[in-house]
């Protein structure tokens, strides 16, 4: 598992060094949007 360190960001995972930003599905969104603006870890399994 790749894990990156990132914050929430108008909604969308956005990593430190902005290389990567994802934007979650709306289901996600409304789990997320507590979260905003603070540092969050996004793991992806290869």
């Amino acid at each position: 598992m790749n894990i990156f360190n990132g914050i929430i960001k108008n909604g969308k995972f956005v990593m430190d060094d902005e290389n990567i930003i994802v934007t979650p599905s709306e289901e996600d969104l409304l789990k997320l949007k507590n979260y905003e603006g603070k540092k969050v870890f996004l793991g992806i399994r290869l």
